[in-house]
């Protein structure tokens, strides 16, 4: 009878042993598991974090400005972005917004080297010929005006955004945020009717070029989250 208990308890040992191995196994795959999704979701935390302060961003840089006061012999100044206020504008990376509250400077643009079509013309603003003034100032490095006077601005500012749409889609903010100023976008607007210069990127003066918006009474407040608001008496 001893022999028969001796060869049991040897038996039962190989038992045990296997026992503590396969657990070890199914731990360290555990574990293993675990370390992943703990990465994953740090990933993920921070990629959530980036997109929060991307969209601050954007919120922070349509602020709205205070407006900016002139006299009529400053228009000139205004139009080459010279001095002080020409320097706050280029900062602002934003476009002019011209309130000409004596209506003179209507006038004044007329005799200048400008491209201006008012949004009361049925003949000029359309997408042709804006799109011929608006490769034309890029091209000679000089304002793009769009007088939105006699209109209601807010609709002729939605309306302005839809014509340049039609040039080529996503031309407006294009224009908005000066990516129009890389040729890879402003050479969009070139077609195979224009003339050959037009096609040469060497050839444009963007680093003069302006768009501007110009009217007599005081702007959307639309517009003064996107454009600099310069007053002229």
């Amino acid at each position: 009878m001893p022999p028969k208990a001796a060869a049991k308890g040897g038996a039962s040992k190989p038992a045990t042993k296997t026992t503590t191995k396969t657990g070890a196994a199914k731990g360290g795959a555990s574990g293993t598991k675990t370390a992943a999704k703990g990465a994953t979701s740090k990933d993920a935390s921070k990629t959530d974090v980036k997109k929060v302060e991307e969209e601050m961003a954007k919120v922070s840089i349509k602020k709205v400005l205070v407006p900016e006061e002139i006299g009529f012999k400053e228009v000139a100044v205004l139009l080459n972005l010279s001095g002080d206020l020409g320097q706050k504008i280029k900062d602002s990376k934003r476009w002019t917004f011209m309130i000409d509250r004596n209506g003179n400077v209507h006038t004044f643009l007329k005799y200048r080297d400008v491209n201006m079509i008012s949004v009361t013309s049925s003949l000029d603003f359309q997408k042709e010929p804006l799109r011929k003034a608006l490769m034309g100032a890029l091209r000679f490095g000089k304002p793009h005006i769009i007088d939105i006077s006699d209109a209601d601005q807010g609709k002729a500012l939605d309306k302005a955004r839809e014509i340049y749409n039609e040039i080529y889609d996503g031309l407006w903010d294009d224009l908005m945020d000066r990516s129009l100023l890389d040729f890879e976008k402003c050479g969009k607007l070139y077609q195979a009717n224009d003339d050959q210069e037009y096609h040469n990127a060497f050839d444009y003066r963007v680093s003069d070029f302006q768009f501007m918006v110009y009217t007599t009474a005081d702007p959307p407040s639309t517009a003064m989250d996107t454009f600099f608001p310069v007053y002229i008496d």
